[in-house]
């Protein structure tokens, strides 16, 4: 691969067709709910004149989120996670028509109606996100994952810095039941996008369970089994609760220390869209790193300063700087945790565990929502805009000693493998696999010791295991063939046939020596063969060139 596509980059991620294709429908679908969600507010105030009608709107869309999103998780895991993202993106298609017909009346009752559809459209959204979350490392492998989540990110940053605008123009284009039929077609197109996506993402490795409630309760026990996992969540619930006190503070902000006019709130919220547009590479570079708790930490220690300056710092140019440094730093975090967060749990996993933090950090974001205006009756506004930055500071610096420890743990961890990722990477099988993918094979092999005269691998068994020899020698006989087929030592592997083929064992391999060797389970062994397209490449000439030159016995490998 030339260096312009190496593996990690935005390129090597977008080089991926199924990728392309999610992320056009991501751009499109999430330009189309700022649309909507600027178009709804709108309507809601020219229908009723009343601030409360739309705070009661803002309620209601996020209680889907609070309420359903765990659910949302385990369908993405228990479903196909292609035809739950068409299926979501099919209904809203169908909601979003319907609210075009109802918000052409302005009476109480199509208001309300508007409310509800607004409820149901982010109940069908509770699946989406999470589905989208699990799929992608399918999609792209381990070596484009971050890369890709940073990407992902980018998305919502252009829909944050840019989304207002969008909404103005097309406001400005008609009325609010205009912008809700084009989000209709922002629907379609996504669904469109997805249905054209190669990779169902009902991987091999996903066990189905009897039920979606089991499915929430094995999410959460991922997240409770992982000490990683629980600091990964508990800062993003800190972020979302900072977020939300934001929400309410940037509007009197604006006004009343910055010396603008409420109009001008929206730049404070688009200064961190841009600040994550602009810290992109560096998100992905830094979540594609073995070491990411003491990555995260700081991140977040970087987010809560702006909000704290604030409360001192009434400059509008330096307050709009301020809040694109927040999003840069929001951005690496919220990279390297999603990223973190798709190693550390299990892949059937994924969705569930997505799916609870996106409600556990919704939750969040409306208790800081509900919070926020007690603390400005009881510390005033420079007073609440300073604690909301502390609160966060407090929780990072508490957690840095976990993450910290955390990170010890990962190096030792390393230096255990240190032996077994030396093994795999001189194998040729291996030679073209990303060094995280390599990690991963030898996380899961295990070392074992054969005496000589011991049969590894016994022709016309069911194959389960691959096998990397360490030291010793192995014999490879089949019972059609004269003689062995091959001898085998120290940098060899034996038993890939049968796991690619899924048939059973072309071959005895026995030990003639005391042999030391690696068992790498054939699922994940498959499981990283099929996440890397240059390393099925690699496979499949192997594979034929141990067929070739199997002592002229059609059909015969290394078992």
């Amino acid at each position: 691969m030339s260096e312009r596509a190496r593996g990690g980059t935005f390129r090597a991620a977008l080089r991926h067709r199924d990728y392309r294709l999610l992320l056009a429908g991501l751009a499109v679908s999430e330009s189309g709910n700022w649309l909507y969600g600027a178009a709804s507010i709108v309507y809601i105030l020219e229908a009723t004149g009343s601030a409360a009608w739309v705070a009661v709107a803002g309620v209601v869309r996020l209680l889907p989120f609070v309420l359903f999103e765990p659910l949302g998780g385990a369908i993405a895991d228990r479903y196909d996670r292609r035809r739950v993202m068409i299926a979501s993106d099919l209904a809203r298609f169908a909601l979003m028509l319907v609210l075009t017909v109802v918000a052409t009346s302005t009476s109480t009752t199509a208001v309300i109606v508007a409310i509800v559809i607004a409820f149901v459209n982010n109940t069908c959204s509770t699946p989406y996100f999470p589905a989208v979350t699990a799929i992608t490392p399918s999609i792209v492998g381990e070596e484009d994952l971050a890369a890709a989540n940073a990407l992902s990110g980018t998305i919502d940053n252009f829909a944050i810095a840019f989304g207002p605008a969008l909404s103005v123009v097309f406001l400005l284009l008609g009325p609010p039941p205009v912008a809700f039929g084009v989000n209709a077609l922002t629907f379609l197109f996504s669904a469109y996008m997805v249905w054209k996506i190669g990779i169902h993402g009902k991987v091999g490795e996903v066990e189905v369970e009897p039920t979606l409630r089991s499915r929430v309760v094995a999410g959460a026990r991922a997240i409770r089994g992982s000490r990683e996992a629980m600091l990964l969540v508990g800062l993003t619930m800190a972020f979302g609760f900072t977020f939300g006190q934001e929400v309410v503070l940037f509007g009197p902000i604006t006004e009343d220390f910055l010396g603008l006019g409420l109009d001008a709130t929206g730049l404070l919220f688009a200064a961190p869209g841009v600040g994550g547009i602009l810290a992109t590479a560096a998100a992905a570079r830094l979540a594609s790193r073995s070491h990411t708790a003491a990555i995260l930490t700081i991140a977040t220690l970087v987010s809560a300063i702006p909000i704290m300056s604030l409360s001192v710092l009434h400059n509008p140019a330096a307050a709009y700087l301020l809040m694109t440094v927040e999003g840069a730093a929001i951005i690496i975090a919220d990279v390297v945790s999603t990223t973190t967060l798709q190693r550390v749990v299990p892949r059937d996993r994924i969705g569930s565990v997505f799916g609870i933090v996106g409600s556990l950090t919704v939750a969040a974001i409306a208790f800081g929502s509900i919070v926020a205006p007690f603390t400005i009756g009881l510390l005033g506004l420079g007073g609440a805009a300073a604690a909301a930055g502390a609160m966060l500071l407090v929780v990072t610096l508490a957690s840095l000693p976990g993450a910290r420890a955390l990170d010890k743990l990962a190096a030792a961890r390393l230096a255990e493998l240190a032996p077994a990722v030396a093994l795999l990477e001189r194998l040729g099988l291996f030679e073209t696999a990303p060094p995280a993918q390599i990690e991963a094979l030898a996380a899961v092999a295990t070392r074992e010791v054969l005496p000589s005269g011991t049969v590894a691998i016994r022709e016309g068994d069911e194959p389960d295991n691959l096998f990397a020899i360490e030291s010793g020698v192995v014999e490879v006989t089949a019972e059609r063939a004269d003689g062995p087929l091959a001898r085998l030592g120290a940098g060899d592997y034996v038993g890939e046939i049968g796991l690619l083929e899924k048939r059973p064992r072309t071959a005895t391999v026995t030990a003639v020596s005391e042999v030391v060797l690696y068992r790498i389970p054939g699922e994940e062994f498959l499981r990283i063969a099929n996440e890397g397209p240059r390393i099925s490449t690699t496979l499949l000439a192997v594979m034929a060139n141990r067929l070739a030159t199997s002592s002229g016995v059609d059909e015969l490998g290394h078992a």
